[in-house]
């Protein structure tokens, strides 16, 4: 079939069947971190040298292929999730990738003029791009699943595209360790009372939360905190009255929950909760416990979650837990990247400036390592 007449048919296909493709989309990046499943009657030639993805999981290629080189092109979200917060210090190419379709739906013609030999999609997209004639589907689903999973299962399907799986293991090694050394020293924490975490994002006079699918409650709980965002089947709005209900003992801003880490509307800092009236009967305002969230990839596909699952328990346990996020940081860009952090970029990483009017911050900024 001809490269006009595939074009053709996705034009015919587009107006029902991929408008219906982003509502999917749309529902399911907000509630769920994508988890894998093997391709399903795939003709890709494996390892893949001319990939095309869709979904946003170009933090989970980098960190698996060590860079952005056999992409040919990738959705717009993509690109601007995968170039976000340090992985775009570290792999800066990704910020110029050519761009062949938004959100996670491509334009037919761009994409079939590319030949790739692997096309990443989500897996409610597959039917579609099957009728047009498109081979070496390679899908990712969005399922409510535990953040550790979905990043495995991410960096499998990475690895088993391009070949690098032994650098997969290498990964999930480290991960193991990181888990390891973490709840080791939770469990030597004598008569722990484990705190209260909101996770929410705060925008222009509204609040969100991302429900119990969101990847980042599991990393609350192995970070030894209860996730009230749990009870919450759905991601979506909330009412500073429900917020007042809960009362929680922190409260963590995300600005990745459902937003474009570029949104104008997620720079609402602590400082800025701490300064609203409405909020000044809460339990985590009276005591200074609002953080900012380090940056990460929105679906936790890179090694960001493991380090930030640390952070968590610093923020958690303050008296408790030994002071050691910036030196984490620096040993894994450092170990798996191969990436020297500057101390300025750690600042960023872990918005020091931001949250350093929230209690025990400094433990966080370049002075205390000194």
């Amino acid at each position: 079939m001809k490269i006009g007449t595939l074009a053709q048919r996705g034009v015919e296909l587009s107006p029902m069947l991929l408008m219906g493709a982003i509502c999917l989309v749309a529902l399911g990046v907000s509630i769920a971190p994508p988890s894998v499943e093997p391709p399903a009657n795939a003709k890709a030639a494996f390892p893949a040298n001319r990939a095309v993805m869709l979904p946003v999981i170009l933090s989970a290629y980098t960190t698996v292929n060590g860079s952005p080189s056999r992409l040919l092109g990738v959705s717009n979200i993509a690109r601007e999730w995968g170039s976000y917060g340090l992985l775009g210090h570290v792999f800066p190419t990704t910020a110029r990738l050519p761009v062949i379709g938004r959100y996670i739906i491509p334009e037919p013609e761009r994409l079939l003029a590319l030949h790739p030999d692997a096309l990443f999609v989500q897996k409610q997209q597959s039917e579609v791009l099957r009728k047009l004639g498109m081979p070496g589907l390679v899908e990712v689903s969005f399922m409510p699943r535990d953040a550790r999973k979905s990043r495995i299962g991410v960096w499998q399907l990475i690895g088993r595209s391009t070949a690098n799986m032994p650098r997969v293991m290498e990964l999930v090694r480290w991960d193991t360790r990181q888990r390891a050394d973490l709840q080791m020293l939770l469990g030597s924490l004598p008569g722990k009372l484990p705190p209260r975490v909101l996770l929410a994002h705060a925008g222009k006079g509204t609040w969100s939360v991302a429900g119990g699918y969101y990847a980042m409650g599991s990393s609350i709980e192995e970070a030894g905190g209860i996730n009230l965002a749990g009870k919450f089947r759905m991601s979506g709005q909330i009412t500073v009255e429900q917020i007042l209900s809960l009362d929680p003992d922190i409260i963590l801003l995300d600005p990745n929950v459902m937003m474009s880490p570029n949104s104008s509307s997620y720079d609402v800092t602590p400082q800025d909760i701490y300064n609203m009236p409405a909020c000044a009967a809460l339990r985590a305002v009276k005591s200074h416990r609002v953080y900012m969230l380090p940056q990460h990839s929105y679906t936790n596909d890179s090694i960001d979650d493991p380090l930030i699952d640390s952070w968590m328990a610093e923020i958690f346990y303050p008296d408790q837990m030994p002071h050691r996020a910036r030196a984490a940081y620096r040993a894994a860009y450092r170990d798996i990247y191969a990436y020297a952090l500057s101390e300025d970029e750690i600042d960023q990483q872990l918005f020091v400036k931001e949250n350093l009017n929230s209690a025990g911050y400094q433990r966080f900024s370049r002075e205390m390592e000194r």
